[in-house]
């Protein structure tokens, strides 16, 4: 792997807004040990693309780490500004907004595109990637290819 990239430290996450309900448990469990097994490689900057979903599992998962290590550091990479999210996701996203270290738009406002710059920005400067992929098409298959295409680690959760 490129030196420079692991210097960085740096976890992106990729995952679907859907989850199967009766799997989150187990992929929340499965999420956290990952990314312990991050943190003891040196990563403390996690970046999360702020969607309902795997994003926002993986940012609260995040931030319950951030509880006993104040060295871990949560960054947003969202899409535009002013984004909402409709209820009851809206409560989750509010408090991940407001415990974030680090928040960055890839857009002023919302256009086609704003989606797909957002994903290779988490993982522009990423030596890791945490990803939960179930099909060969959309946007977290898109962001796990360009990671994979760029040297980046990818490490795969759920089945």
């Amino acid at each position: 792997m490129d030196e420079k990239k692991t210097e960085n430290k740096i976890c992106c996450f990729s995952g679907h807004r859907q989850l199967p309900q009766d799997q989150i448990q187990e992929l929340t469990m499965e999420l956290q040990c990952k990314i312990l097994q991050m943190f003891d490689k040196g990563v403390v900057v996690f970046r999360t693309g702020g969607a309902r979903g795997f994003d926002m599992l993986a940012a609260q998962s995040v931030l319950q780490l951030k509880q006993r290590y104040d060295i871990i550091k949560l960054e947003l990479i969202l899409p535009y500004k002013n984004r909402r999210l409709a209820a009851p996701e809206a409560g989750n996203f509010a408090y991940v907004l407001s415990e974030a270290d680090v928040i960055r738009y890839a857009s002023e406002v919302y256009y086609r595109g704003c989606m797909h710059l957002r994903n290779r920005m988490l993982v522009d400067g990423s030596a890791y990637c945490i990803a939960y992929l179930t099909h060969a098409y959309g946007g977290t298959y898109y962001t796990v290819r360009y990671a994979q295409e760029h040297g980046v680690e990818v490490v795969f959760c759920g089945k």
